[in-house]
């Protein structure tokens, strides 16, 4: 640099760096940041000497090649999970200080050699002979040539320590290596090298492996211990436990939606022979609601009088589960001990409710009914003419007149009413659980009351009969559980057609029971991991992979519900869901993941028994069967991050949340809440609230999930593995379906509704098979899980009275027929019921409260189909054009409005649409194809799939417009075709034409609308008999073809 006066300037602009180069385009990017720094730093020296020019600039480098170990000193750098691998003994042994890592042995130190001619050797060093330790070490006993020529040492110092390294060929490549100290003793044994190429080779201590490649860690293997699943001890029960009773409370509804008590009662299974019931009614008798409770609890179970005290008297305990009460226990100390008595949810172990439990159990009792809307505080003591019909309702319907006319009388009171219905509720559930409870006892010598679920009850039986000799593991590490619970996803619900006429609905026969008859993962674990894609074939377990795009999503994602995506993503999945993709052409790239041994037929003798138990059996074990076969698989998913649940005061409650995951906090009282929360001191909320992590380490002992003995049978992969076998299968029939010819309409975890018959060996009632469930005249599915299906004369009952109708969210006879016509064929909202509940623990009252509510709309876009489109749109969002786009002549003059883009957009649809009817519809003459084109590019169309998508969102407007002129724009359909059109243009000139094509097939081409009508105009054609040939596809769904494909049929 030279100074205004030309005073030369020398100046030394930064400090030496390294650069790593790998490839030519490596090289050019680091030059290229490098160059970017370097003036950087010059502009700065610059202008702090106030230097004019610079007239040189010297670069000095020396190019350091040296060889590959000299680059990797250590593996410090490198990532190690401390829960599945001793970190500090794993660093220790794969570093430099007692092995270099590298083959090379010129790196090893000086060699120990015996000198033939002179008869010497320096094998001894303070006063050991290493050749004699390690001839009795290796247990050696050829002659001492083979020894000398096959075994080579060194004598290794680094850091002024010393060791001795020995040296043994396997083979060519392979070589055994054994470290030891100065003092004879072995530091690292049988370290296993293996060398790849000149830059490559594995290093093998233990089962541990690292792959090194040009002085880097390329791939690392770890042995993870897992402890194994075993069938816990069960000793011979001689009777079943007849300790049962059944409790039953009724609740009227107050002026604020709160259900108050106004009856209680209870019996049990000695008091059932004499039809002996304990009834409690509020309304005559002075007492509250709560002071009902506390009697019941003191004459049933405590056998003493102490309501003075209140509640505080007695000890409660509970178990929950995410917040749901699980059991409460209640006791009392006596002078004997303890009394207490064990609430725990009868639906919990049966689920289904009572009417339909006591039609399958065959209930000598049946459920009675109450006009529950009449029930007040006011009526309780009514005497009079039984309440008009409209308050007797069944499932949300009003009773017929003839069931009605059983039920009226002049004498009607509501206080014998309640008993007899009571009455009929406790002996029907006891009869139940009763029946119940001696089958379990006797098929399995097993009692119901040392379980609290259904899913409970069937591992019990899986452990004490059909476990036997499998190894599988206990999956209780925090990392390997974590790491698999990503890959855990449940069932795919899809919508691909949003109405169809002439369908099938199919179920599988049990579904994952029969996904549970393949192989699983056994208790003989590794973690893998790569900075390269791994070869897949030979993988069997959970990995974290890249996966492209494709049609039908077969791989899923977890993404505010389970959805099914195109395009490139990362994700965790079971190993033969990734095979299953492969084979059906995705691209994909493996980098880790836990690998298991397999483990056959593990589950085989437990689905086939129950599923014949339950084929051959009815009524009551046909049901129960069926409970047990269902319920087993998804109790090894629990979560092993078991929360604790505990009533707090103010101030433990505080300190939890300053330390502890609360997963959720309920008021009691002012100054009591029930807590649940993960026992684990979190690092991080701690050091939110400025607390010293370690110091709570210190005055807390930390939890160790692994040694909790409520986490024995907790074994995620199984859940995982099953749940993915299920979705491959659903997902072949999917494929067999499309490639027949035939279109799927919607999909569930189970069922497949397709306009075309399935194969005979693919349906029958045998496990895995399909039955026809409905056949259906036509279909609307709005969204997941909601959906109207008119059914075919042969499926009609009293019941479904010809139409099934299923709402997610919603009461199901809140919604008709009419409301999906009118939210599929004018894209209406409707108003639906919604049931809202509400629980006060402090006031000890539950409110069930419906609504209306108008959101309940088409989703004729599917969730992964609005995710892409979302991305597109955000792609262009903070672009200049993309405002204009959407700004209204009325902001500016007309050349800064979306005017001049629209007239571009307006061609761009026609040239797409004309070249897509053009190469898909050859056989009609240009009349059609123009009329069939004005149908697909109509301003009312366009400006529904605008909204539909969100586009309306961006509108921008003069915000000095008058109210009345600005509801005039919003309200015309123009606007929003206009802003469309427009946005297809800002696509074009901002992301090209793949990107613009791909958008297009996502909304245009993939509107269930543009379908509908292409479909209505060719049955038109069709009728007015043309003697045009009509393409066999009314609108081929090009959404199935990946963009290349996709794009080939727009534009040839």
């Amino acid at each position: 640099m030279t100074y205004s006066d030309d005073i030369p300037l020398f100046c030394m602009l930064d400090e030496q760096f390294g650069v790593y180069f790998t490839d030519s385009d490596n090289v050019k990017d680091l030059l290229f940041k490098r160059f970017e720094t370097i003036c950087d730093k010059l502009d700065f020296y610059m202008s702090k000497y106030d230097a004019d020019q610079v007239t040189l600039i010297q670069v000095m480098y020396v190019i350091n090649n040296s060889l590959p170990k000299l680059r990797l000193k250590n593996i410090n750098k490198v990532y190690l999970d401390k829960n599945i691998i001793n970190v500090t003994k794993t660093k220790r042994n794969f570093s430099e200080n007692f092995l270099p890592l590298s083959t090379n042995e010129f790196f090893y130190g000086k060699p120990m050699r015996f000198d033939r001619d002179n008869c010497t050797s320096n094998f001894i060093i303070n006063d050991i002979d290493f050749l004699d330790l390690v001839k009795k070490e290796y247990e050696l006993n050829k002659d001492f040539s083979d020894i000398i020529d096959k075994t080579r040492f060194y004598h290794y110092v680094i850091k002024d320590k010393q060791y001795v390294i020995v040296v043994r060929d396997i083979d060519v490549n392979k070589s055994r290596k054994d470290v030891y100290n100065m003092h004879g003793f072995k530091i690292l044994n049988n370290v296993i090298d293996e060398k790849l190429s000149n830059d490559s080779f594995i290093r093998q201590i233990a089962n541990s492996k690292f792959f090194f490649e040009k002085g880097i860690v390329k791939k690392k293997i770890f042995p993870v211990k897992l402890p194994i699943l075993k069938s816990k001890p069960s000793k011979y029960k001689g009777m079943a436990n007849t300790n049962i009773g059944s409790f039953d409370i009724e609740t009227y509804k107050d002026y604020d939606g709160n259900s108050k008590v106004y009856a209680l009662g209870f019996t049990n299974l000695d008091k059932l022979k004499d039809n002996i019931v304990n009834i409690f009614y509020l309304g005559i008798d002075a007492v509250t609601p709560k002071e009902l409770i506390i009697k019941l609890f003191v004459l049933h179970a405590l056998r003493t009088v102490n309501t003075e005290k209140g509640f505080n008297y007695y000890i409660i305990d509970t178990k929950l589960r995410d917040s749901k009460l699980l059991k409460c226990v209640v006791r009392v100390k006596t002078s004997s001990g303890y009394s207490k008595i064990t609430f725990i949810d009868s639906y919990n172990l049966l689920t289904d409710n009572l009417d339909n439990l006591s039609k399958s159990f065959g209930s000598k009792v049946i459920k009675g009914i109450l006009p529950y809307t009449f029930i007040t505080a006011e009526t309780l003591n009514y005497v009079g003419n039984t309440p008009p019909i409209e308050y007797y309702k069944v499932k949300n319907k009003i009773i017929t007149l003839s069931s009605y006319k059983k039920l009226y009388k002049k004498d009607w009171c509501l206080k014998t009413e309640t008993k007899k219905y009571l009455i009929r509720d406790l002996f029907s559930l006891l009869e139940i659980i009763g029946h119940f409870n001696k089958y379990i006892f006797i098929e399995y010598n097993l009692q119901i009351t040392e379980c609290l679920t259904i899913s409970r009850l069937a591992l019990n039986i899986f452990f004490k009969r059909y476990l036997g000799q499998n190894l599988l593991p206990k999956i209780n590490n925090v990392s390997v559980f974590s790491f698999i619970k990503q890959a855990y996803y449940g069932g795919v619900v899809e919508v691909y057609r949003p109405y169809g006429v002439n369908l099938i609905y199919y179920d599988v026969n049990s579904l994952y029971p029969f996904a549970s008859k393949n192989p699983m993962a056994g208790h003989i674990c590794e973690y893998i991991e790569s900075n390269e894609p791994i070869e897949l074939s030979g993988l069997f377990g959970f990995y974290y992979s890249k996966s492209p795009d494709n049609y039908l999503g077969l791989l899923p994602v977890h993404k505010k519900g389970l959805i099914m995506p195109n395009g490139d993503w990362f994700g965790y999945y079971f190993s033969e869901e990734l095979k299953f993709a492969k084979e059906n052409g995705y691209e994909i790239e493996v980098y880790k993941g836990y690998t298991f041994n397999k483990v056959y037929n593990v589950f085989d003798n437990y689905v086939d028994d129950l599923y014949e138990k339950k084929a051959k059996s009815k009524g009551s074990e046909k049901l129960i069967n069926k409970f047990l076969l269902n319920s087993l698989i998804g109790r090894f998913g629990l979560s092993i991050l078991k929360l604790n649940t505990e009533m707090l005061p103010m101030d433990q409650y505080k300190e939890i949340l300053a330390t502890k995951a609360v997963n959720s906090a309920i008021p009691i009282s002012d100054n009591d809440w029930l807590v649940s929360y993960n026992n684990e001191t979190s690092k991080k909320i701690t050091t939110e609230h400025g607390l010293d992590y370690i110091k709570i380490l210190n005055q807390k002992s930390s939890v160790d999930i692994e040694n909790i003995h409520s986490f024995d049978d907790v074994a995620i992969s199984i859940s995982a593995a099953v749940t993915a076998y299920a979705r491959i299968y659903m997902s072949k029939i999917k494929l067999e379906i499309l490639e027949k010819g035939g279109e799927i309409y919607y999909s569930d975890t189970d069922s497949i509704v397709t306009n075309t018959e399935l194969p005979m060996n693919l349906v029958g009632k045998e496990l895995g098979k399909f039955k026809v469930e409905y056949k259906i005249k036509e279909a609307y599915f709005i969204s997941s899980k909601t959906y109207c299906l008119v059914l075919e004369d042969e499926y009609v009952t009293d019941e479904n009275k010809g139409v099934i109708i299923k709402s997610k969210g919603v009461f199901d006879n809140s919604l008709k027929l009419e409301d999906f016509k009118n939210m599929y064929l004018n894209n209406e909202n409707v108003k639906a019921i919604k049931p809202d509940t509400k629980t006060n623990y402090s006031e000890g009252l539950y409110s069930s409260i419906s609504k209306n509510f108008t959101n309940l709309n088409n989703e004729t876009i599917s969730k992964k189909e609005k995710k892409e489109i979302k991305d597109i749109i955000a792609s262009v969002k903070d672009t200049e054009i993309f405002k204009k786009a959407f700004t209204h002549k009325s902001c500016n003059n007309k050349a800064n409005s979306y005017e001049t883009l629209e007239f571009l957009g307006d061609s761009i649809l026609c040239y797409y649409v004309s070249k897509f009817l053009f190469t898909v519809y050859k056989n009609y003459d240009e009349g059609d194809m123009t009329n069939l084109r004005s149908i697909i590019v109509c301003t009312n169309n366009i400006a529904k799939l605008s909204k539909q998508i969100g586009l309306n969102n961006y509108l921008i407007l003069n915000e000095k417009l008058p109210e009345q002129i600005r509801q005039n724009i919003i309200n015309k359909d123009k606007t929003f075709a206009d802003i469309f059109e427009s946005f297809l243009a800002t696509l074009l000139l901002e992301k090209g034409e793949d990107i613009l094509v791909k958008f297009l097939l996502l909304t245009v081409f993939n509107n269930s609308k543009t379908k509908d009508k292409i479909e209505e105009f060719n049955k038109e054609l069709k009728s007015n008999l043309r003697g045009v040939a009509i393409h066999s596809s009314a609108c081929p769904d090009l959404a199935r073809k990946n963009i290349e494909e996709s794009r080939y049929i727009v534009i040839p």
